[in-house]
């Protein structure tokens, strides 16, 4: 087994490599069948420890901030990027190649309820409630089995494109 791990962030439509946060933003690559991010940190895992160790440095690197319903506010959504290789010893058999992706959605905001109403927060939960609206919108297109569903409408949709269609299992 090859195991690599990546986490990415979405913050204010921008998606950040949280292993190298001072890295440019990512871009995703349209029209494949698997989600390509060029540039995207991966980091070999061999064991559980090594796995929590960069789980906790990319998690540090998200961007939080107080609101009046939350100390340490997402202020944008976070996905951890499992991608598993297996190599079968019988050169006959075909290489198996798994994805899993763990994400955190940031909360929808309420603007009353959370005491935003201008400056930079008002622009994170601006971007927030429409990347989950996105969302809400590609999982209905789905349900209703529509022949178009809008992953194009935001970058959330777009990161967990094969995720949530296509090839997804």
């Amino acid at each position: 087994f090859h195991i690599t791990i990546s986490m990415v962030q979405i913050y204010l439509d921008r998606l950040q490599d949280l292993f190298v946060p001072e890295a440019p933003e990512l871009g995703i690559v349209p029209d494949t069948e698997r989600v390509e991010m060029p540039g995207l940190t991966e980091k070999v895992v061999t064991s559980a420890h090594e796995f929590m160790k960069l789980f906790y440095f990319g998690e540090a690197h998200r961007m939080t901030r107080a609101t009046l319903m939350n100390p340490t506010s997402s202020r944008g959504h976070a996905a951890l990027i499992c991608n598993l290789r297996m190599t079968p010893e019988d050169p006959s058999m075909s290489t198996k190649i798994g994805k899993l992706v763990l994400v955190d959605l940031a909360g929808y905001e309420r603007f009353a309820l959370t005491g935003i109403t201008t400056g930079i927060a008002a622009e994170e939960a601006k971007k927030i409630n429409a990347s989950l609206l996105a969302l809400g919108a590609v999982v209905n297109s789905l349900a209703e089995k529509q022949k178009h569903v809008p992953f194009r409408n935001s970058k959330l949709t777009r990161l967990l494109r094969d995720c949530l269609g296509g090839t997804s299992k």
